[in-house]
């Protein structure tokens, strides 16, 4: 005799759905607990560090073109610097107008061709490059005239950092500039370790 057992396979009853669809959700809103945290710390953290990579690269430009330059082409306002380079001008800008210049009566080897004024304003860092036709001689850019240049209208400027928050040119003693930047988020908040501070000793002339 051969007995024959049926398998009988049923459905969740509806209560058990419910308990299902609840457990299910409890462990989605666990997870999302987990993934959005995550998400956000992540998200900051790039934004940290894009903010530092602003102020680096602009610490490291300053570096190349003013290491070696004459401290006495220094000149300096509220959030304002200017001093000469031996690089090749290529602007538009013309000459600074003499009466807005300085004569510090010294003269070096080395052939100056332009004036570089970094102006900070608009959470921005801007540089405005002046050609400059003394040769070797030294013209500072008179302090009290500094900003009118940095700020005058119709002069070609590009964005040398971006998201800057605060920009200071100290200068000090003979050979020294001190320049402290701070960068901010790009969505306005502000990231944390991200200030630097340099001091620039510079040894007469390239």
């Amino acid at each position: 005799m051969i007995i024959r057992k049926k398998l009988h396979i049923t459905g969740l009853t509806v209560p058990e759905m419910v308990v299902a669809t609840s457990i299910l959700a409890i462990f989605l809103v666990l997870a999302l607990g987990t993934i959005i945290p995550a998400f956000k710390i992540s998200r900051r953290a790039e934004e940290n560090i894009a903010a530092q990579r602003e102020v680096i690269l602009a610490f490291d430009r300053l570096i190349a073109e003013m290491g070696m330059l004459d401290r006495a082409t220094v000149s300096t306002a509220p959030n304002t610097l200017s001093f000469l380079s031996d690089e090749i001008y290529s602007g538009p800008n013309a000459t600074i107008a003499g009466a807005d210049l300085v004569d510090l009566h010294l003269e070096t080897d080395v052939s100056w061709n332009k004036y570089v004024i970094l102006r900070h304003r608009d959470n921005n860092l801007y540089r405005r490059e002046f050609d400059y036709q003394h040769g070797r001689q030294i013209f500072q850019v008179d302090p009290s005239k500094l900003t009118t240049w940095a700020d005058g209208p119709g002069i070609a400027e590009k964005i040398f950092a971006k998201n800057v928050e605060l920009f200071e040119a100290e200068e000090a003693g003979l050979t020294r500039v001190y320049l402290k930047i701070r960068s901010v988020f790009r969505d306005g908040k502000k990231p944390e370790a991200c200030q630097l501070t340099l001091q620039i000793q510079m040894r007469g002339s390239r």
